[in-house]
């Protein structure tokens, strides 16, 4: 589940990764949204995609949530020319802990339109309601959740406390952008995803290194510098969880060049 799409980039990514399916990738996904007379999406790096060998596990479903309706229009048109509606799901929402509408208006035109505001709790429940939607028949586990709103990160969070509860590997950015700088990383977001919900939270760094956060808090970290932070949950994805402690471990042992 990605909040917030990066113009289909993360989505194809996480397409291509759990599967490993080669089908997905980057370079098709720019060539459709050319196709449909989508070419403002900026550069991408298509080359440092490795090739991948076919898993044998179920195959994943993405559900991938855009607030701005020109973004949303594209990646659902390319969608629809790469019959890839089986795997990624678009939908149209901004995302926070209450239900309203936000206007959105595009220069120079300065059309308006109104997008509906969802919590992810509510709409993970409209998920399953919807007949369309076989894949979301039953509320499964979620293996990812991503959050990248632009720093309107927290309001998202707090309003997906249920299916936080059914999440193995989360990620969201910090920042000051948006309205992070009037909320406290560790009261307002790290207590709950630690404590209620089970997750070990890390910064992740270049050359995948990693530094704990969760049981290694430093009120420097309350600086709104841009980063990420990776989060797993203890019990759920128990190798993974060893395996970003061990990587902690060489990360501050200074065995990652």
């Amino acid at each position: 589940v990605l909040y917030g799409g990066k113009k289909g980039w993360e989505p194809v990514a996480t397409l291509r990764s759990f599967p490993n399916n080669a089908i997905y990738g980057t370079a098709t996904w720019t060539t459709a949204m050319q196709v449909n007379n989508q070419t403002d999406c900026g550069e991408h790096d298509t080359e440092q995609e490795k090739d991948v060998v076919p898993s044998k596990t179920r195959p994943a479903t993405v559900l991938c949530i855009e607030a701005i309706p020109s973004a949303y229009t594209k990646m659902k048109n390319a969608v629809e020319t790469l019959g890839w509606q089986s795997s990624l799901h678009v939908h149209h929402h901004v995302i926070a802990d209450r239900p309203s509408f936000i206007m959105y208006c595009t220069d120079p035109t300065n059309e308006c339109t109104n997008v509906s505001q969802v919590a992810l709790d509510s709409f993970m429940i409209q998920q399953q309601q919807q007949p369309t939607e076989p894949a979301m028949a039953e509320l499964p586990m979620i293996d990812f959740l991503s959050v990248d709103l632009e720093g309107y990160d927290v309001p998202a969070l707090k309003g997906a406390n249920q299916t936080l509860s059914r999440v193995r590997y989360l990620e969201f950015e910090y920042h000051n952008r948006g309205i992070w700088p009037q909320f406290n990383l560790k009261r307002d977001v790290l207590v709950m995803l630690e404590s209620v919900h089970g997750f070990t939270c890390y910064w992740g760094g270049k050359q995948g290194k990693l530094w704990r956060i969760t049981g290694c808090w430093r009120d420097i970290y309350l600086r709104h510098k841009w980063s990420t932070a990776a989060c797993v949950h203890r019990e759920r994805l128990p190798e993974l969880a060893r395996r970003m402690e061990q990587r902690f471990l060489d990360t501050i042992a200074n065995k990652i060049q």
